[in-house]
């Protein structure tokens, strides 16, 4: 029973395989490849995934054979296991280039670390953070976007093993990059919601704050009020312009016309009109 389960399978991803090859799929696919985030791209296209089973795969040895000097077999780079020739590029990756140190290696570590120090540029990942490892797939996705930048095949190493399938390690990379991307998208969704304010500071005003329709450069059709907002995490709130009318978010259906004003999160500041846009904020 498995067993036909695991051929079906094989059947049906193959199919799949070879209807994205179809050209009448090239734009669609062209689209994922530009605009959709990593982990989407790696998931979805199986397809690609199936296809590049066939692709060349190098030890660290024969990459370093890539590095654009005279007598090399070309100019390579890689980033997270994924190689890429950067012949168009060799004002920047080749000799004398600003970036000849990524050259013929998979310096994926210096991509986010900065550190272009002997020994420093390899693909050991195992201490970067979450937001490190997002970094390093926005890293991957430049080159991949780059349509002057060959694909060309993988490492074999910490991301890719010798049959050239994804690791654990990569994979987890790409879980955390995940999450990290939510959380990045959750607080942009939180700096449209709550805006920063503007501030000011003099000797004989002291502290000022207010909400304008394009304050913390955000261009909305509403100004709002100050709110002190304590952020989910951070030690202490922020000034946020929070709207004061209409239905609260996500909530456009209902009859209360206070917008935001009932979110836990806000605390109105002392001494302060709590419908007004501007705020004098008491000395600490």
């Amino acid at each position: 029973m498995l067993a036909n389960v695991a051929i079906a399978s094989v059947i049906i991803v193959g199919v799949f395989a070879i209807f994205l090859a179809l050209p009448i799929f090239a734009p669609f696919i062209k689209l994922i490849k530009e605009n959709a985030p990593f982990f989407i791209r790696e998931y979805f296209l199986l397809g690609r995934n199936i296809q590049e089973s066939s692709v060349q795969l190098f030890t660290k040895d024969e990459l370093a054979d890539y590095d654009g000097t005279a007598g090399s077999k070309g100019l390579y780079v890689a980033v997270l296991g994924k190689v890429f020739d950067v012949s168009a590029g060799k004002q920047h990756y080749g000799p004398g280039g600003s970036y000849h140190y990524f050259a013929g290696k998979d310096g994926t570590r210096g991509y986010v670390t900065g550190d272009f120090g002997d020994g420093a540029l390899d693909d050991n990942v195992e201490d970067f953070t979450p937001n490190q490892m997002l970094q390093l797939i926005d890293w991957l996705s430049f080159y991949e976007k780059k349509t002057e930048y060959k694909y060309i095949g993988k490492v074999i190493g910490p991301f890719y093993d010798s049959s050239g399938h994804q690791t654990r390690r990569l994979n987890q990379v790409i879980r955390y990059a995940k999450n990290e991307q939510k959380k990045e998208d959750a607080s942009n969704d939180k700096k449209t919601q709550f805006p920063p304010c503007n501030s000011m500071w003099s000797h004989e005003e002291g502290s000022v704050v207010w909400c304008t329709t394009d304050s913390g450069g955000i261009k909305r059709d509403w100004a709002g009020v100050p709110r002190q907002y304590f952020e989910p995490g951070q030690a202490h709130p922020r000034c946020a312009c929070v709207r004061d009318k209409g239905p609260p978010t996500g909530q456009w259906n209902s009859e209360i016309d206070r917008g935001d004003l009932h979110d836990p999160t806000l605390r109105p500041y002392t001494g302060c009109d709590e419908r007004s846009p501007l705020c004098k904020l008491p000395e600490s």
